[in-house]
């Protein structure tokens, strides 16, 4: 028989919960929602979080813990009905505030001793588009990984 085993729900927790968090500060009164799929709230401005995989990075000897290197994508999607400088120049905004606000927080101190390091924007992809029950869509896909440590 398998004893009880006693974990943390690190990436959900400890990664996609903290983004969520740090996002909504900055975004405040915007939404910044989990999901791996946009939603269809019809709101002109959100942002979705997804964890992608996760990659051990290293063992420690024995049951001693481990070192994970998490990776998720971060999309900012704003509604554009009618493009004009004002408007590309208020999407570029936030794609630059969203960037260096990921920038400022390469660290956290995380409850349990999992808070993450090393984390960083490995990828931006900008001006992906779509159509979304007939609304223009425009979509910046950020990759962002940070590290782990978990010690026993």
């Amino acid at each position: 028989m398998t004893a009880v085993v006693d974990f943390d729900n690190v990436f959900y927790t400890h990664v996609l919960k903290e983004l969520q968090l740090i996002i909504r500060k900055q975004f405040d009164g915007r939404t910044v929602y989990i999901n791996p799929e946009k939603l269809n709230d019809n709101k002109e401005f959100s942002v979705r979080i997804w964890g992608l995989d996760s990659e051990l990075d290293e063992q420690y000897a024995g049951l001693e813990g481990w070192r994970r290197k998490y990776n998720t994508e971060i999309v900012l999607y704003q509604k554009i009905e009618t493009p004009n400088d004002l408007v590309w120049e208020q999407f570029f905004r936030d794609t630059e505030r969203l960037q260096q606000l990921l920038y400022n927080n390469t660290k956290i101190d995380g409850s349990s001793n999992l808070g993450w390091f090393e984390g960083n924007v490995t990828e931006m992809i900008i001006g992906a588009d779509e159509v979304i029950d007939d609304e223009k869509i425009y979509a910046v896909r950020f990759e962002f990984s940070c590290r782990i440590n978990r010690h026993s």
